[in-house]
């Protein structure tokens, strides 16, 4: 693996050569040593590299200069990346499907680590929703709220003034229990005469603790102007609270703007209560399979995300280019069985209409199965997966040996389009 050298934004080059860094300024060039140094600049010279790690906001610096060109750094070019022994197990542990477990324990991290030390173990684990009014909404509408299979739902309210204003008085206070940091609030404004949602605003709970006010209604470069955030401690529990305005999202996940714009008034807390119930009193009370888990992750993964054409021009003007001519993966094993296996995990199958029952029948094993290092009766074997760009073409070979008891798959020497790196 080694560098090479690409064309880089101006300012950036006049920042680095100001710092002391080498830079090729006859070609206009930028060797990958300097790309750290340049990381490390970017807070407090922000100007300079226009590129935001969340879509909404990189879409408002695209909107602040349209037609300006991405910032780019430098490219990382890798000659050839070889994987070997690569096992993926989708299984279930104290009821918890292991994706969502690893990802829970991440964000547990990330909370623990920004609560003050006297408060680590006793972390929020209760969120509680005041809807107070909104304005730009349907003549009649009501706010449905909900996390992960929790939905609370207010009365129906009329709007009324020039802002279309709706007053959700008396102003009822909803509590979730949400003691997994990575669950995803959401609260959907819901047209009362058609059904449809109008507008929808959300926040992973994490963020209350590591910053609330990194939520629609901010600037791509400062906080929400409008948001008030405190945190309070009371008989020794710790809670986090942000009020005001939150701009709405459509359907589709954008960000409702010009005539179009819709807000919510809300006051969200995330604060601890004792006593309140564990993720895993939740699991063995209201038991989810590791299929319905999976599903849950991926809507929450969606939401997150946003709208797909914000994700798609973040990721295209990512300042650090990767090419990769050369990929290998061997020996790769991935088990399946449980992710389409009942509550009680291996051996209790569920009869999903997609036939999961049938999938799980493919990979056990039976008497006509082949000896030798490709018999695998519980899942599927991989023994090499070759990628390599063909610089001629500009494709992309492909050559792939899988292994279940459904047979022997050959892919050989199909041409693919060169992936987008």
């Amino acid at each position: 693996m080694h560098s090479t050298a690409a064309p880089v934004d101006r300012g950036v080059e006049v920042l680095l050569k100001k710092r002391g860094v080498s830079v090729g300024m006859a070609s206009g060039q930028v060797n990958i040593a300097a790309v750290g140094f340049a990381e490390r600049n970017l807070k407090e010279n922000p100007p300079l590299v226009r590129w935001r790690a969340f879509p909404a906001q990189h879409h408002k610096l695209v909107q602040a200069a349209p037609g300006a060109p991405p910032t780019r750094l430098a490219t990382l070019v890798v000659e050839d990346l070889r994987v070997r022994g690569a096992t993926v197990a989708f299984g279930m542990a104290r009821n918890e499907f292991n994706v969502c477990s690893f990802v829970r324990a991440i964000d547990e991290g990330k909370v623990r680590a920004a609560l003050p030390r006297k408060h680590r173990s006793k972390p929020p684990n209760t969120l509680r929703v005041t809807v107070l009014e909104g304005r730009n909404l349907p003549s009649s509408s009501y706010v449905t709220l909900s996390l992960r299979r929790q939905t609370r739902t207010t009365a129906t309210r009329r709007a009324f003034g020039e802002g279309k204003t709706s007053v959700y008085e008396p102003h009822h206070t909803f509590e979730f229990k949400c003691p997994d940091p990575s669950a995803v609030f959401v609260a959907s404004v819901v047209d009362a005469f058609s059904g449809s949602v109008v507008g929808r605003w959300l926040v992973t709970s994490k963020m209350m603790v590591l910053n609330s006010k990194n939520v629609y209604g901010g600037e791509p470069n400062g906080p929400a102007p409008n948001l008030t955030t405190s945190m309070t401690e009371d008989g020794g529990n710790i809670s986090y609270t942000v009020e005001g305005p939150m701009e709405l999202r459509g359907s589709k996940g954008k960000l409702l703007e010009g005539d179009q714009a819709k807000s919510l008034t809300l006051r969200v807390t995330y604060l601890h209560v004792p006593g309140a119930p564990t993720q895993a009193d939740i699991l063995r009370d209201n038991p989810m399979t590791a299929l319905e888990q999976l599903q849950l992750n991926s809507l929450e993964t969606n939401l997150r995300l946003g709208h797909l054409s914000l994700v798609q021009r973040m990721l295209d003007d990512f300042p650090l280019l990767l090419d990769i001519r050369s990929c290998q993966v061997a020996e790769a094993s991935c088990y399946l069985s449980e992710l389409f296996a009942g509550y009680e995990g291996r051996g209790e199958t569920a009869q999903h209409k997609f036939g999961a029952a049938r999938m799980l029948d493919a990979l056990q094993g039976g008497p006509d199965d082949d000896d030798g290092p490709q018999s695998h009766s519980d899942h599927i074997y991989l023994p090499i997966l070759d990628l390599k760009v063909l610089p001629a073409s500009n494709t992309s070979l492909v050559r792939a040996n899988t292994f279940s008891r459904a047979g022997r798959l050959q892919v050989r020497g199909r041409p693919l389009a060169r992936p987008r790196l």
